[in-house]
Protein backbone atom coordinates (compact mmCIF):
# COMPACT_ATOMS: atom_id res chain seq x y z
CA UNK A 1 0.00 0.00 0.00
CA UNK A 2 1.66 3.52 -1.27
CA UNK A 3 2.15 5.85 1.79
CA UNK A 4 -0.04 9.44 0.87
CA UNK A 5 -0.70 12.01 3.11
CA UNK A 6 -3.60 14.42 2.73
CA UNK A 7 -4.09 17.67 3.72
CA UNK A 8 -6.88 18.52 6.74
CA UNK A 9 -8.16 21.84 5.16
CA UNK A 10 -10.60 22.14 7.97
CA UNK A 11 -7.50 22.07 10.64
CA UNK A 12 -5.81 25.29 9.17
CA UNK A 13 -5.34 28.06 11.47
CA UNK A 14 -3.24 31.14 10.60
CA UNK A 15 -2.14 34.33 12.02
CA UNK A 16 0.07 36.43 9.89
CA UNK A 17 3.34 36.62 11.91
CA UNK A 18 2.42 34.77 15.04
CA UNK A 19 1.27 31.52 14.54
CA UNK A 20 -0.05 28.42 11.91
CA UNK A 21 -1.36 25.05 12.02
CA UNK A 22 -1.81 22.42 9.19
CA UNK A 23 -3.47 18.86 9.43
CA UNK A 24 -2.67 15.98 7.53
CA UNK A 25 -3.51 12.24 7.63
CA UNK A 26 -1.17 9.87 6.21
CA UNK A 27 -2.00 6.26 5.02
CA UNK A 28 -0.09 3.75 4.64
CA UNK A 29 3.15 4.33 6.91
CA UNK A 30 4.36 1.56 9.48
CA UNK A 31 5.74 4.16 11.77
CA UNK A 32 5.77 7.48 13.21
CA UNK A 33 9.03 8.11 10.98
CA UNK A 34 7.17 7.45 7.96
CA UNK A 35 4.04 9.24 8.52
CA UNK A 36 6.43 12.43 9.23
CA UNK A 37 8.27 12.26 5.94
CA UNK A 38 5.56 11.57 3.60
CA UNK A 39 4.37 14.86 5.25
CA UNK A 40 7.51 16.44 2.70
CA UNK A 41 5.27 16.20 -0.09
CA UNK A 42 2.80 18.63 1.16
CA UNK A 43 5.78 20.75 1.85
CA UNK A 44 5.48 20.27 5.20
CA UNK A 45 8.86 18.99 7.09
CA UNK A 46 10.58 20.52 9.94
CA UNK A 47 12.15 23.67 9.91
CA UNK A 48 10.26 24.22 6.59
CA UNK A 49 8.48 27.91 5.84
CA UNK A 50 4.89 27.79 6.28
CA UNK A 51 3.60 28.61 2.56
CA UNK A 52 1.51 31.80 3.52
CA UNK A 53 4.05 33.38 5.54
CA UNK A 54 7.81 32.60 5.02
CA UNK A 55 8.52 34.12 8.49
CA UNK A 56 6.77 31.44 10.52
CA UNK A 57 8.46 28.26 10.66
CA UNK A 58 7.48 24.06 11.04
CA UNK A 59 8.59 22.85 14.72
CA UNK A 60 8.23 19.22 15.53
CA UNK A 61 4.74 18.03 14.23
CA UNK A 62 2.33 16.09 17.08
CA UNK A 63 1.56 12.50 15.70
CA UNK A 64 -1.00 10.34 16.53
CA UNK A 65 -2.63 7.48 15.44
CA UNK A 66 -6.60 7.88 15.89
CA UNK A 67 -7.77 4.74 14.18
CA UNK A 68 -4.94 2.57 15.00
CA UNK A 69 -1.47 1.91 13.23
CA UNK A 70 -3.24 1.95 10.23
CA UNK A 71 -4.04 5.27 9.96
CA UNK A 72 -1.65 8.94 11.25
CA UNK A 73 -2.42 11.93 11.99
CA UNK A 74 -0.10 14.72 11.97
CA UNK A 75 -0.44 18.03 13.46
CA UNK A 76 2.25 20.84 12.23
CA UNK A 77 2.54 24.02 14.46
CA UNK A 78 4.54 26.74 12.86
CA UNK A 79 6.33 29.95 15.24
CA UNK A 80 7.95 33.01 14.28
CA UNK A 81 11.42 32.55 12.44
CA UNK A 82 13.94 32.72 14.84
CA UNK A 83 16.93 35.38 13.57
CA UNK A 84 20.11 34.26 12.13
CA UNK A 85 23.39 35.60 12.33
CA UNK A 86 25.45 35.95 9.41
CA UNK A 87 26.56 32.18 8.04
CA UNK A 88 24.43 30.98 10.94
CA UNK A 89 22.63 27.34 9.97
CA UNK A 90 19.58 26.30 11.82
CA UNK A 91 17.40 23.45 10.97
CA UNK A 92 19.96 22.25 8.24
CA UNK A 93 20.19 25.87 7.19
CA UNK A 94 16.68 25.63 5.44
CA UNK A 95 15.06 28.77 7.41
CA UNK A 96 17.71 31.05 5.95
CA UNK A 97 15.99 34.13 4.78
CA UNK A 98 16.05 34.20 1.03
CA UNK A 99 18.40 36.56 -1.24
CA UNK A 100 16.78 38.98 -3.90
CA UNK A 101 18.64 39.82 -6.90
CA UNK A 102 16.95 42.51 -9.17
CA UNK A 103 18.04 42.97 -12.86
CA UNK A 104 16.23 46.12 -14.87
CA UNK A 105 15.89 44.85 -18.92
CA UNK A 106 15.23 46.58 -22.30
CA UNK A 107 14.27 44.03 -25.03
CA UNK A 108 13.89 44.97 -28.45
CA UNK A 109 10.84 43.97 -30.48
CA UNK A 110 8.68 44.28 -33.36
CA UNK A 111 6.31 47.25 -32.85
CA UNK A 112 3.02 48.21 -34.92
CA UNK A 113 2.17 51.56 -33.37
CA UNK A 114 3.57 54.61 -31.47
CA UNK A 115 4.52 55.85 -28.15
CA UNK A 116 1.12 57.90 -28.70
CA UNK A 117 -0.56 54.64 -29.96
CA UNK A 118 -1.28 55.31 -33.52
CA UNK A 119 -0.17 52.44 -36.40
CA UNK A 120 2.70 52.41 -38.05
CA UNK A 121 1.74 52.53 -41.07
CA UNK A 122 2.83 54.62 -44.60
CA UNK A 123 1.17 57.24 -46.47
CA UNK A 124 -1.45 54.78 -47.63
CA UNK A 125 -2.15 53.09 -44.89
CA UNK A 126 0.51 49.84 -45.12
CA UNK A 127 2.60 48.77 -42.53
CA UNK A 128 6.14 48.41 -43.05
CA UNK A 129 7.97 45.20 -44.18
CA UNK A 130 10.03 44.42 -42.11
CA UNK A 131 8.53 46.62 -39.37
CA UNK A 132 10.14 48.93 -37.13
CA UNK A 133 10.90 47.60 -33.35
CA UNK A 134 10.54 49.17 -30.19
CA UNK A 135 12.73 49.30 -26.31
CA UNK A 136 10.04 46.78 -24.06
CA UNK A 137 11.03 47.45 -20.15
CA UNK A 138 11.04 44.24 -17.58
CA UNK A 139 12.16 43.66 -14.19
CA UNK A 140 14.42 40.12 -13.66
CA UNK A 141 14.09 38.68 -10.18
CA UNK A 142 16.83 36.20 -9.39
CA UNK A 143 15.70 34.45 -5.80
CA UNK A 144 17.49 32.19 -4.00
CA UNK A 145 16.24 30.16 -1.00
CA UNK A 146 17.59 27.05 0.62
CA UNK A 147 15.80 23.98 -0.08
CA UNK A 148 15.93 20.23 1.66
CA UNK A 149 16.63 18.65 -1.92
CA UNK A 150 16.64 20.12 -5.63
CA UNK A 151 12.83 19.21 -7.36
CA UNK A 152 13.55 18.72 -11.18
CA UNK A 153 10.29 17.71 -10.79
CA UNK A 154 8.84 21.46 -9.76
CA UNK A 155 11.58 22.72 -12.54
CA UNK A 156 10.19 21.44 -15.74
CA UNK A 157 6.69 22.13 -14.14
CA UNK A 158 7.06 26.08 -13.97
CA UNK A 159 9.40 26.72 -16.28
CA UNK A 160 8.57 28.56 -19.28
CA UNK A 161 4.92 29.50 -17.82
CA UNK A 162 3.76 32.54 -16.69
CA UNK A 163 1.47 33.11 -13.16
CA UNK A 164 -2.59 32.56 -13.20
CA UNK A 165 -3.32 33.19 -9.80
CA UNK A 166 -2.76 36.62 -8.03
CA UNK A 167 0.06 36.10 -5.97
CA UNK A 168 2.84 37.83 -3.13
CA UNK A 169 6.35 37.41 -2.82
CA UNK A 170 6.83 37.82 1.38
CA UNK A 171 10.07 40.41 2.22
CA UNK A 172 10.50 42.68 5.30
CA UNK A 173 9.90 45.43 3.57
CA UNK A 174 6.42 44.30 2.80
CA UNK A 175 4.95 41.78 0.42
CA UNK A 176 5.46 42.24 -3.63
CA UNK A 177 1.88 42.30 -5.36
CA UNK A 178 1.94 39.86 -8.52
CA UNK A 179 -1.30 40.48 -11.31
CA UNK A 180 -2.07 37.30 -13.05
CA UNK A 181 -0.27 37.11 -15.84
CA UNK A 182 2.76 39.50 -14.86
CA UNK A 183 5.52 37.15 -13.61
CA UNK A 184 7.30 34.38 -15.97
CA UNK A 185 9.52 31.74 -14.83
CA UNK A 186 12.23 31.23 -16.74
CA UNK A 187 14.64 28.70 -14.79
CA UNK A 188 14.91 26.75 -11.44
CA UNK A 189 18.44 25.79 -10.83
CA UNK A 190 20.51 24.86 -8.23
CA UNK A 191 22.68 28.15 -7.17
CA UNK A 192 25.62 26.03 -7.03
CA UNK A 193 27.15 22.35 -7.56
CA UNK A 194 26.20 19.93 -4.43
CA UNK A 195 26.63 16.38 -3.23
CA UNK A 196 24.17 13.70 -2.96
CA UNK A 197 25.13 13.76 0.85
CA UNK A 198 24.21 17.36 0.86
CA UNK A 199 22.26 18.48 3.79
CA UNK A 200 20.30 21.55 2.31
CA UNK A 201 20.54 23.03 -1.48
CA UNK A 202 20.41 27.12 -2.59
CA UNK A 203 17.82 26.81 -5.14
CA UNK A 204 17.84 30.00 -7.70
CA UNK A 205 14.36 30.61 -9.48
CA UNK A 206 14.85 33.49 -12.20
CA UNK A 207 11.42 35.14 -12.82
CA UNK A 208 10.90 38.24 -15.22
CA UNK A 209 8.09 40.70 -14.88
CA UNK A 210 5.99 42.39 -17.74
CA UNK A 211 2.80 44.37 -17.85
CA UNK A 212 1.38 41.47 -19.98
CA UNK A 213 3.48 38.70 -22.14
CA UNK A 214 0.69 38.89 -24.75
CA UNK A 215 1.94 39.30 -28.13
CA UNK A 216 0.51 42.40 -29.81
CA UNK A 217 -0.31 41.94 -33.70
CA UNK A 218 -1.86 44.75 -36.13
CA UNK A 219 -5.13 43.50 -37.51
CA UNK A 220 -4.08 43.32 -41.59
CA UNK A 221 -4.72 41.24 -44.02
CA UNK A 222 -5.51 40.73 -48.29
CA UNK A 223 -8.49 39.44 -48.01
CA UNK A 224 -12.57 40.25 -47.15
CA UNK A 225 -15.87 38.68 -46.94
CA UNK A 226 -18.08 39.95 -49.78
CA UNK A 227 -21.63 39.07 -51.08
CA UNK A 228 -22.39 39.14 -55.10
CA UNK A 229 -25.99 39.04 -56.74
CA UNK A 230 -27.74 35.89 -55.51
CA UNK A 231 -24.32 34.39 -55.06
CA UNK A 232 -23.65 33.11 -50.98
CA UNK A 233 -21.07 34.81 -49.35
CA UNK A 234 -17.65 34.10 -50.42
CA UNK A 235 -13.87 35.16 -49.57
CA UNK A 236 -12.36 37.72 -51.66
CA UNK A 237 -8.73 39.53 -52.76
CA UNK A 238 -9.17 43.21 -51.19
CA UNK A 239 -8.92 45.46 -54.58
CA UNK A 240 -9.34 49.22 -55.26
CA UNK A 241 -12.13 50.84 -56.88
CA UNK A 242 -10.82 49.90 -60.30
CA UNK A 243 -10.61 46.26 -59.44
CA UNK A 244 -6.81 46.15 -58.74
CA UNK A 245 -5.86 44.01 -56.15
CA UNK A 246 -3.87 45.13 -53.09
CA UNK A 247 0.19 44.29 -53.19
CA UNK A 248 0.49 44.98 -49.51
CA UNK A 249 -1.75 43.79 -46.20
CA UNK A 250 -4.30 46.41 -45.06
CA UNK A 251 -5.66 47.18 -41.84
CA UNK A 252 -8.86 45.55 -40.67
CA UNK A 253 -11.83 46.49 -38.16
CA UNK A 254 -12.83 43.69 -35.85
CA UNK A 255 -15.51 42.10 -38.21
CA UNK A 256 -12.73 41.62 -40.98
CA UNK A 257 -13.78 44.48 -43.40
CA UNK A 258 -11.12 47.26 -44.15
CA UNK A 259 -10.79 50.00 -41.94
CA UNK A 260 -10.18 52.00 -45.39
CA UNK A 261 -14.05 52.44 -47.03
CA UNK A 262 -12.60 53.00 -50.43
CA UNK A 263 -11.44 49.50 -50.66
CA UNK A 264 -13.46 46.97 -52.77
CA UNK A 265 -13.64 43.18 -53.25
CA UNK A 266 -12.46 41.58 -56.36
CA UNK A 267 -15.85 38.99 -57.08
CA UNK A 268 -13.60 35.55 -57.40
CA UNK A 269 -13.60 34.21 -61.46
CA UNK A 270 -13.64 37.87 -63.16
CA UNK A 271 -10.78 40.03 -64.04
CA UNK A 272 -12.53 43.90 -62.36
CA UNK A 273 -15.65 42.96 -61.01
CA UNK A 274 -15.69 44.32 -57.44
CA UNK A 275 -18.21 43.92 -54.49
CA UNK A 276 -18.56 45.74 -51.45
CA UNK A 277 -17.00 44.53 -48.09
CA UNK A 278 -19.15 42.50 -45.46
CA UNK A 279 -18.69 41.23 -41.78
CA UNK A 280 -17.45 37.50 -41.79
CA UNK A 281 -20.02 35.28 -40.91
CA UNK A 282 -20.36 34.68 -37.51
CA UNK A 283 -19.61 31.15 -37.94
CA UNK A 284 -16.39 32.40 -39.35
CA UNK A 285 -15.59 34.83 -37.00
CA UNK A 286 -13.09 33.14 -35.31
CA UNK A 287 -13.06 34.34 -31.05
CA UNK A 288 -9.83 36.45 -31.01
CA UNK A 289 -8.56 38.80 -27.82
CA UNK A 290 -8.89 42.41 -29.15
CA UNK A 291 -6.41 44.97 -27.38
CA UNK A 292 -8.49 47.07 -25.28
CA UNK A 293 -6.42 49.65 -27.09
CA UNK A 294 -8.26 49.50 -30.59
CA UNK A 295 -9.71 52.62 -32.06
CA UNK A 296 -11.52 53.27 -35.49
CA UNK A 297 -7.83 53.55 -37.38
CA UNK A 298 -6.12 50.47 -36.14
CA UNK A 299 -7.29 46.90 -34.07
CA UNK A 300 -4.88 44.81 -32.59
CA UNK A 301 -5.21 41.34 -31.75
CA UNK A 302 -3.46 39.98 -28.54
CA UNK A 303 -2.07 36.24 -28.55
CA UNK A 304 -1.30 34.23 -25.69
CA UNK A 305 1.57 31.96 -26.39
CA UNK A 306 2.64 31.49 -23.00
CA UNK A 307 0.82 28.73 -20.59
CA UNK A 308 0.00 29.16 -17.50
CA UNK A 309 0.55 27.98 -14.32
CA UNK A 310 -0.34 27.97 -10.77
CA UNK A 311 2.46 29.71 -8.67
CA UNK A 312 1.11 29.56 -5.46
CA UNK A 313 2.12 25.71 -5.49
CA UNK A 314 6.16 27.29 -4.97
CA UNK A 315 5.18 28.81 -1.94
CA UNK A 316 7.30 31.87 -2.70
Amino acid sequence: MPIEATELWSEHQYKPGVSAQRGMLVTGATNVDQAIMACAALNASRGASYLRDRDLIADAPDVSTPDGPALYHVLWHYKPREQLSPGEEQNGGVDRRPIFEWEPNLSEEQADRTATKKPIVNSVGDVFDPPLSKLVPSMFLNFTRWESAYDVQVAMRYMGTKNSNRLSIHTLAGDLLILPGQMLCHSIRPAQPYRSTTRTVPVTYRFEFRETFKRRVLNTGFNAWYRHGTRPIALGRICNAAGEPITGPVRLDKEGKPINTKLKVLVQGTSKTTANPEAAPAQNLPALDFDPDSGPDAVWILFDMIPDADFSGLGL
